[in-house]
């Protein structure tokens, strides 16, 4: 089909570009309407392409908070609040490592129980 539309732009005396709506117009150079409906790139085509990037972002944000409330309620984010607080309180010494931390953890609720589900 491509190959009878630039025999028959050649024998009108016109570019393949200009019959499919890209190249030069009355005020200058440029895109027409038909040649940026067919790539995909009219207004039309970019509302589309970004609204589907917003939606995959407020995703991927609605992912992470669902994620970090998870594992509140579980307390595995209990490492990483030890380290912001060690980094925010100018701890001289090295923090624990992630399995040292769990280890000090475990035996301190052994030592010392308090209310909790298990």
């Amino acid at each position: 089909m491509t190959g009878s539309r630039t025999t028959d732009a050649r024998m009108m005396g016109t570019s393949a570009s200009a019959s499919a709506g890209v190249g030069t117009s009355a005020t200058g150079t440029g895109t027409g309407a038909a040649g940026a409906r067919a790539a995909g790139t009219g207004a039309a085509g970019a509302r589309g392409a970004g609204s589907a990037a917003d939606v995959r972002a407020r995703v991927g944000v609605v992912l992470r908070e669902v994620r970090r409330f998870a594992r509140g309620i579980m307390g595995s984010d209990a490492y990483d609040k030890y380290l912001t607080h060690h980094r925010v309180t100018g701890c001289t010494h090295a923090p624990l490592s992630e399995r040292e931390f769990w280890r000090e953890k475990y035996a301190e609720e052994d030592r010392n129980p308090q209310g909790r589900c298990c």
